[in-house]
């Protein structure tokens, strides 16, 4: 299962080269952190996802729903999902929520958020042909949809459920990120290694 923190340290560094291969740089960096907040959700998480604005955070729970929350930790309502979903992503503004579930199911919910009063509708819901989803990422600008499976697949969908195609990324994978505005993903493997790759497209 992805964690978006790890993945943003990797966008870090990969912005900063001189910090991925220095450890006196990692060790500076690494010390400046401090804790801004902290809230009980109240259920086990399995995934999460923020905002760029760092505005809202979405926690998807064991409950099947996925909790929406200022960033202060104001519980601001919650998606319940159909089927066990197993990972989630979101659109940078948090207008949009992508959900996959264990049988490869994807939901792309609608999210508003006006007056204090939060909404959410189904956008679209089809079947990926993923076996045993691990995670998702979409690409907003292409207005793609990326589906890792424990086969070591990625299938890559329009976000209207149109398959494109499948990537081969290896067993052994366990989450992936997309670079925003790029073409390049993110890969992390279950031992800990990270490597990316270049789309071609």
């Amino acid at each position: 299962m992805k964690t978006v923190l790890t993945l943003s340290l990797l966008l870090f560094l990969s912005a900063h080269p001189t910090a991925a291969f220095s450890s006196a740089s990692a060790v500076r960096f690494l010390d400046t952190w401090s804790l801004m907040n902290t809230w009980e959700a109240g259920v086990r998480p399995l995934d999460f996802a923020q905002t760029w604005d760092k505005k809202l955070v979405f926690i998807l729970g064991s409950d099947s729903k996925v909790h929406v929350y200022s960033a202060v930790g104001e519980h601001l309502g919650s998606v319940p999902s159909s089927g066990r979903p197993v990972a989630i992503d979101i659109q940078a503004r948090g207008r949009a929520l992508y959900v996959v579930d264990q049988n490869g199911i994807c939901t792309i919910h609608n999210i508003s958020l006006d007056n204090g009063y939060f909404r959410s509708s189904v956008r679209s819901r089809w079947r990926s042909g993923a076996t045993r989803p691990l995670d998702i990422a979409h690409l907003p600008e292409r207005g793609m949809v990326f589906i890792l499976s424990r086969d070591g697949e990625v299938h890559v969908h329009s976000t209207a459920g149109q398959q494109i195609g499948a990537i081969s990324v290896g067993w052994g994978t366990a989450a992936i990120s997309l670079v925003p505005r790029s073409r390049r993903m993110l890969l992390l493997q279950e031992d800990g290694s990270c490597s990316s790759i270049e789309l071609m497209f």
